[in-house]
């Protein structure tokens, strides 16, 4: 699998991925029929590489005008299908596989930047589709401290402790600032020479294609009725949700709302359980609003948060309007990636976090706040996780990378003559070796 998904961009551009997955049908079935066999990480390995496989397989035209595919066959739906539910996932190509599982460290002692990572698994081979998604990666490998911030926020408030919250809203401020204005602007990164790290029309017109939502029938499978499926959207990404259930922002569209919610069952088990039990902790809004009268400077911090998940969706917003809304002949009734309605989306979620902002009313004069005497407050260093380390914990816990996985996925190594697996040219029955890459 490994050397086919390494073989996809120049088979994309040739119009030849049918044919070369035909003539690795017995390869891919091996793979299949060893995946009762398969630890967490190779399963979800395995889920990445069928999904860029199986998304290439139906996307992919092998002459042009030739109409959509309505058909996955079963080489490739039946271990798709078949890791997806031991992994409690759709046959789809999500968010973890493209962004959260599709990274590497080149120097796994430094830091993560755009400069140390690389992508495990790509359509189209060009910068544009690597700047793309390393720029997601940079972003949710930035969540630690968020991550931090909103957990003892809630036990502030548990505790009813008011100075530690006013200095914990000031930490969970700072690292919002780190998201919005140094991770958010790497997306429009450009050069003198070449313009656009990632081009407006390439993305739209070229990666956009490849990775939006599907219907198929898969072999075999469901009945073998056509089953839809959402493309990768940052709205499976944990950041916003778990941002919106600390500060009670809520999406007041129940069409939205529903929509929203979908995408959730796209994001790894992990992550769903630490949303939902974010969710059911203390109401963090609702306890500074009750103290208002007597602590205005904790509703100003609060306000503050407000501001700053409000620049980052506007930002956002100024992404989907340069590279989708600008680019589609419909304007502003083009869908994301996931099937949004992008535009009526995000403006109503845009609405949704003003609405989200604490009254105070009068505002006090030259009062300074009881609390904030000598305080010092600052956002500590990043831990940099040793790697040996991470892999003692289940790939997809929380904050150890902030909400990508704990560690870079396996990589199957085929370059050990007559060792098979994944990529096939092995004897049946043979496993290749995972290397970390």
């Amino acid at each position: 699998l490994e050397d086919l998904v390494t073989e996809l961009p120049v088979a994309i551009a040739e119009g030849s991925t049918r044919e070369l997955l035909k003539s690795r049908k017995e390869a891919i079935q091996r793979t299949t029929d060893a995946i009762g066999e398969m630890s967490e990480d190779e399963l979800n390995r395995a889920h990445s590489l069928l999904s860029y496989l199986g998304v290439a397989y139906v996307r992919t035209q092998e002459y042009p005008g030739q109409p959509p595919l309505q058909k996955l066959p079963r080489f490739l739906s039946r271990g798709w299908v078949m890791v997806s539910r031991k992994l409690g996932r759709h046959p789809m190509l999500d968010y973890a596989d493209c962004v959260l599982y599709n990274w590497e460290r080149l120097d796994q002692k430094a830091t993560m930047t755009m400069g140390n990572i690389r992508l495990l698994n790509r359509f189209t081979g060009v910068v544009d589709e690597e700047h793309f998604f390393k720029t997601h990666v940079i972003i949710e490998s930035e969540a630690t401290p968020v991550i931090e911030a909103l957990l003892e926020g809630f036990g502030c408030v548990e505790r009813k402790d008011v100075p530690a919250l006013l200095r914990n809203l000031k930490e969970l401020e700072t690292a919002l600032f780190r998201l919005t204005r140094t991770c958010l602007p790497m997306m429009f990164a450009s050069t003198k020479s070449e313009g656009a790290l990632c081009d407006y029309y390439m993305f739209f017109h070229q990666l956009r294609p490849l990775i939006k939502s599907m219907k198929v029938v898969y072999e075999g499978e469901f009945d073998e009725k056509p089953m839809t499926f959402q493309g990768p959207s940052g709205a499976m990404s944990s950041i916003l949700p778990c941002i919106d259930a600390f500060l009670g922002i809520k999406m007041s569209s129940p069409v939205l709302r529903k929509m929203l919610r979908s995408f959730e069952a796209y994001i790894p088990k992990r992550h769903q359980e630490f949303l939902s039990q974010i969710r059911q902790r203390p109401s963090v809004r609702q306890y500074v609003r009750s103290l208002k009268s007597t602590e205005p400077y904790l509703v100003y911090s609060f306000n503050s948060i407000i501001d700053r998940v409000l620049d980052f969706r506007w930002s956002h917003f100024q992404f989907v309007k340069k590279y989708v809304i600008e680019q589609a002949p419909n304007g502003t009734s083009a869908t994301g990636t996931g099937g949004t309605p992008a535009f009526r989306y995000l403006h109503q979620h845009i609405k949704d976090t003003e609405d989200a902002r604490i009254v105070l009313g009068d505002t006090p004069q030259q009062v300074r706040p009881r609390h904030a005497k000598n305080q010092s407050i600052e956002v500590p260093p990043l831990k940099l996780l040793d790697v040996e380390e991470s892999k003692k914990d289940t790939i997809w816990k929380v904050g150890l990378n902030g909400f990508l996985s704990s560690h870079p996925p396996p990589v199957w190594s085929c370059s050990t003559l007559g060792k098979g697996g994944g990529g096939g040219g092995g004897k049946e029955g043979e496993r290749g070796e995972y290397v970390n890459g």
